[in-house]
């Protein structure tokens, strides 16, 4: 089996501005080149400052649910 991935659409979250939305492409392909598998989704990720090329928070912060 052969994967392959892309990125899409990267932009920034209109609602939370230190969050940004990355839209990946994968295409799971058979031994013979065959298409088994394609999907579309979306990631939710922390931004970097535009001055330090740190994010702007903390994730290790957060709790999880």
């Amino acid at each position: 089996m052969h994967v392959e991935g892309e990125v899409l659409e990267v932009r920034q979250s209109k609602s939370r501005p230190e969050q940004g939305l990355v839209k990946v492409g994968t295409n799971s392909l058979n031994q013979d080149g065959g298409f088994v598998q394609i999907s579309v989704g979306n990631v939710v990720v922390p931004r970097r400052s535009a001055s330090s090329g740190e994010p702007q928070h903390d994730i290790s912060q957060r709790s999880e649910a």
